[in-house]
């Protein structure tokens, strides 16, 4: 089954729907970054073949993205360049998040210019099969990216890496996150914000702060107020409330299905 679409975040006459919040939110920041594994098929399919590309033969990320203003909203390589919410998107997947710690605000500056041509740009399909070959980093008639030289362009721009974009793969930024942590004697350019998987998230219903959240479905208590959130049967707006039922029913489902 397909997991189910959240509910928009909005005003629904007086009655208020968040978006997903997570508290590992708090700790980002501007331009960080991200490697993700992704569950389906494709995303098998590309670490299969990333991973021959690899020198250490071994790939676990399939996908890269930033975080260009340090919230949720990501900017990555999909359909076309485009912006998702990282929490809902990539919920229960191996996530690894970096970040720059040489960034300065010039620096910043340089690096989304670096890439505002690119902004609605359609995935250059056809650099996938450079990629298979091996030729990507010498091949860029197309002069449109993939998710991974997206976010390898912006690293190079800002000063973090010291060689071209093109044909670097979701792989070889992970593995340049890691390398660089271990360099004693010129220091590491990156640090791990995060590196575990995203948390499953379903609707909690907040009584004091009369909001609806999308959250991790371990948390227990509003993050503004405190308080204990509630389930779905506390949702005073019928409408809303039908919709989490069934969200929240579906999501459970679809969880246990992947487990």
């Amino acid at each position: 089954m397909k997991k189910p679409k959240p509910i928009e975040p909005g005003n629904y006459n007086g009655f208020i729907v968040r978006p997903a919040k997570v508290k590992l939110q708090k700790k980002l920041q501007p331009l960080d970054f991200f490697c993700v594994r992704g569950t389906g098929f494709i995303s098998w399919a590309i670490r299969h073949i990333t991973k021959n590309l690899s020198p250490d033969r071994e790939c676990d990320y399939n996908h890269a993205g930033l975080l260009p203003d340090g919230t949720a909203c990501t900017l990555e390589a999909l359909w076309h360049i485009e912006s998702k919410n990282l929490f809902e998107h990539y919920e229960g997947c191996k996530i690894l998040i970096g970040r720059y710690i040489e960034l300065t605000p010039e620096k910043y500056l340089t690096a989304i210019k670096s890439i505002q041509r690119h902004i609605d740009q359609p995935y250059p399909k056809r650099r996938l099969l450079f990629h298979l070959l091996n030729l990507a980093h010498y091949i860029h008639w197309i002069n449109a990216v993939v998710c991974s030289e997206l976010v390898a362009k912006v690293l190079f721009n800002a000063g973090a890496r010291n060689h071209k974009y093109w044909g670097v793969t979701p792989d070889t930024i992970a593995d340049e996150i890691e390398d660089q942590l271990n360099k004693s004697r010129t220091g590491p350019n990156y640090e791990i914000v995060y590196n575990d998987i995203l948390p499953w998230l379903i609707y909690k219903y907040c009584f004091e702060c009369k909001r609806l959240y999308l959250l991790p479905i371990t948390d227990k208590h509003c993050y503004h107020c405190k308080k204990r959130l509630r389930d779905e049967i506390a949702i005073p707006h019928r409408d809303i409330r039908i919709k989490v039922q069934e969200y929240n029913s579906l999501k459970l489902k679809y969880i246990s299905e992947l487990q």
